[in-house]
Order: C-alpha cells, then structure tokens, then sequence
C-alpha cells in the first residue's frame, strides 16, 4: 500500500466530479488520506457479515458483489463492479454495520482506497463530502432498483437486450455462471440467448 499516485488522483477527481464540483480545499485534504493498492485475481476483499472500514475505487480490473442465497445458502452474485466504480456495500459502510454481501476482486485490479475514519472526518469538516456521499448512493441505488425491477417484470429478451453493452463486457471477462445469477437466469437459458441473439445483430 503506498500513498495515491497523481494520475490515480486525477482519475478519481475526474469521476466524483461527475457527481459535483468540489472545492480546491477539499480536493487537497483528500489526497492527503488516500492510499493505493493492488489486489490479485480472486481476492476477497469483503466477506459477508464482516463490517466494511475502507471503501474502495477501482482503477482498473473488475469486480463482484455476492450475498447468501437465502433458500440454498449458496452464494450468488448481485452486482458487478468495472473500472472507475466505487466498491461498498449498503447498508454496510457509512453505518459501519456487519454487511450482508461480500465483495470478490475477479481480475488483478489496482484500486484507491480511503478508510471510514478518514472519511467520517472529512464529512465533519466539509459539507461537499457529506453530500458527495448522498449522491453517491442514491446513484447506485437507482442503478440497483432498475435492475431488480428488470428482473422482476421484463422478459428474458428484453432484460438481456437492455444489458446488452455489460453483457458483452462481461462475457469476455466472467465465468457464465456468475452473470446468469447477476441476470437471475440459469446459465443454460443465458447461454442460448447469447448464441441466438448474436446471430441476429
């Protein structure tokens, strides 16, 4: 772990301020917190049920969220993470409550990472890192809400047409089995749609 790099930096500030502009003071108080590390393919980052104390943004590599199927106890996965995502469970983090989802790095990934208690103070001392947070969030909320309601009402066809652009991604990255359960289809069922859909374009 070493303290965040310039580009690292730049990077990250390029993708907050997606969500708001930030002050100078703020931006410069930040970097002093950060860190910047590498994890190997596989690596579980987050178990479930243990309380998450960093949050992580991925610089490059890729990521998954799974959680404990409640029928099967099997594990199952529910999100995927690409690069320039930030990687925390809700709730989880900013409650620092025991998360009921784990978070497994699926590709060697370099990530920046900033700890709870340096985050806590930062939201303290400024207003922009309370509300950078919210809409943070609420972000991935909204993201996670579609999903879920795709999933819920739309065919299979349709769900897989409106994932189509991750889909793609993943399929050259991730193991079949993992995107069926983040679809909720059975890989065989996703796998035929794949091939049949293919052909159409």
């Amino acid at each position: 772990m070493q303290p965040i790099s310039d580009d690292a930096f730049h990077t990250l500030i390029r993708v907050m301020e997606g969500f708001m502009t930030l002050s100078i003071k703020f931006k410069m108080s930040l970097k002093c917190v950060l860190k910047e590390t590498n994890f190997r393919k596989d690596k579980r980052i987050l178990n479930i049920s243990q309380t998450q104390h960093v949050v992580w943004f991925l610089l490059s590599g890729l990521a998954r969220e799974f959680r404990e199927d409640a029928g099967s106890l099997m594990e199952k996965t529910s999100w995927f993470w690409l690069e320039e995502g930030f990687l925390w469970t809700d709730p989880g983090f900013c409650g620092q409550e025991a998360s009921e989802k784990g978070i497994q790095v699926l590709e060697d990934s370099r990530v920046v990472l900033i700890s709870f208690a340096d985050w806590k103070l930062l939201r303290e001392n400024f207003v922009e890192a309370e509300l950078f947070t919210e809409k943070l969030r609420s972000h991935y909320a909204r993201l996670r809400q579609h999903h879920l309601e795709d999933m819920k009402y739309l065919k299979t066809v349709q769900l897989y047409l409106n994932n189509r652009v991750l889909l793609d991604v993943l399929f050259k990255r991730v193991k079949l089995q993992l995107i069926a359960e983040y679809m909720g289809m059975a890989p065989d069922t996703l796998g035929k749609l794949r091939k049949r859909l293919s052909r159409s374009r």
